[in-house]
């Protein structure tokens, strides 16, 4: 079954309150799995749908 990120409310706040990203750079797969086990999933799942970014001014 194919991946679908689905939003939460609390990241959904923070898009809200902090905008979208920029300078955004994607998640490779094998990033994804060698954190796998040792970060949250949902963090890897907002790194999977979101890549490694910034927000405003930082």
């Amino acid at each position: 079954m194919p991946y679908k990120f689905e939003l939460d409310e609390d990241f959904e706040y923070f898009l809200q309150k902090f905008g979208y990203p920029f300078a955004t750079v994607d998640c490779r797969p094998e990033i994804v799995e060698k954190f796998r086990g040792k970060l949250p999933d949902r963090l890897l799942e907002y790194w999977q749908e979101y890549g490694f970014c910034g927000f405003q001014q930082g």
